[in-house]
């Protein structure tokens, strides 16, 4: 008897399952509604005790009993949730195995909720009825309050990463609007007392644009001394030891030692000490020997052509010429030699040259 009722139970189950292919998205809306009615009515530890009530969804087979309503992408866990995923991932249904007996396969289609995205919804909610207005129009004194409201409860890292990675950055992310949201997050740092290194997005790809946009940024706001900073770390970013570009063919190798040569006078800032810092000069010094060690390689391949070899080449020969100019270049022993030869050399060939006049004339 048993055994026909979980026979009838799978076969209704089976049938159902476009029903519940069609309901995929109401479990996110359902969690989200309930992490912002905690919220709405300050109940954040009550809040972490239903995120933690919340099951991941099974990888094995389950019985036709134990199918779940929805389950959970990732466990909840305090201090960093929204920190494990991005925000723009997809959440679709799963399709979870049954336990259907020897030779038989049967799938039941559950909602997949994700806890990170359920909390940004209730925090975005919550902060729209404090202040009346959208999370991701910057206003440092809402931002730092809204902080202030969490900052002592295991929400503090959530509503941090929100504000760094989700609601500062603009939907159109130019470079020049990158270095102004920049700007926007190191001065809420500033003002909450966070570190603001913390708070820093410093681009992978170095541009002028990007530090243009972040100095209006800090000149409108009459934050120089911020912007001092994230051009400081943003030149030990690029031009540091550390600082490398990855291997790769002429045309986009190339390109990227050229735009780092033609960066050095703009984002060069001197140091605590009042100087470029060594690290900076060796950074660039490997650089540049880095370029005519891809240079080698190119001239070793057969597939570039003569003209090809003599572009980049230059491209080197120009960024060496610019990180001498800038004082950021350290010759080497024989480069030493041969430019103290070449001066030696110089200075005989002036003396040949030179008249010889007595000191005294004789008539």
């Amino acid at each position: 008897m048993n055994v026909q009722k979980s026979i009838i139970a799978l076969l209704a189950l089976l049938f159902t399952l476009p029903l519940l292919a069609q309901e995929s998205n109401t479990a996110q809306e359902k969690v989200n509604g309930i992490v912002a009615r905690y919220l709405q009515e300050n109940k954040v530890n009550e809040l972490a005790t239903y995120l933690q009530s919340l099951k991941t969804c099974p990888t094995k087979a389950v019985k036709v009993e134990n199918i779940p309503n929805f389950c959970v992408v990732k466990a909840f866990r305090r201090n960093g949730q929204i920190a494990d995923k991005d925000l723009n991932d997809q959440i679709g249904p799963i399709h979870l195995q049954i336990q259907a007996g020897a030779g038989k396969e049967a799938y039941a289609v559950v909602d997949r909720v994700s806890i990170f995205k359920a909390l940004e919804y209730g925090l975005r909610e919550k902060y729209k009825a404090l202040y009346h207005t959208s999370s991701v129009a910057f206003n440092k004194e809402n931002y730092v309050a809204f902080y202030n409201k969490y900052k002592d409860t295991w929400l503090k890292n959530d509503v941090k990463q929100l504000i760094k990675s989700y609601w500062v950055w603009p939907q159109n992310r130019n470079f020049d609007d990158l270095g102004a949201a920049t700007i926007n997050l190191m001065i809420f740092a500033k003002e909450a007392k966070l570190p603001v290194k913390e708070f820093m997005v410093i681009p992978r790809r170095v541009s002028r644009t990007f530090m243009e946009g972040a100095w209006d940024r800090a000149i409108k706001e009459n934050e120089r001394e911020l912007f001092h900073t994230l051009k400081y770390h943003t030149m030990m970013y690029y031009l540091s030891e550390n600082a490398k570009i990855d291997e790769g063919s002429a045309y986009i190798i190339m390109p990227e030692y050229a735009l780092r040569g033609g960066m050095l006078s703009f984002l060069l800032i001197a140091g605590p000490g009042g100087t470029i810092p060594m690290e900076v000069k060796r950074g660039v010094t490997n650089l540049v020997h880095q370029c005519e060690e891809q240079v080698r390689k190119y001239q070793k391949c057969p597939g570039y052509h003569k003209e090809e070899i003599a572009d980049a080449k230059k491209v080197c020969e120009k960024l060496k010429a610019q990180a001498i100019e800038h004082k950021v270049y350290i010759k080497n022993a024989e480069e030493l030699r041969t430019e103290a030869k070449a001066k030696a050399q110089k200075k005989l060939q002036k003396e040949a040259e030179t008249p010889i006049i007595s000191r005294y004339i004789h008539f």
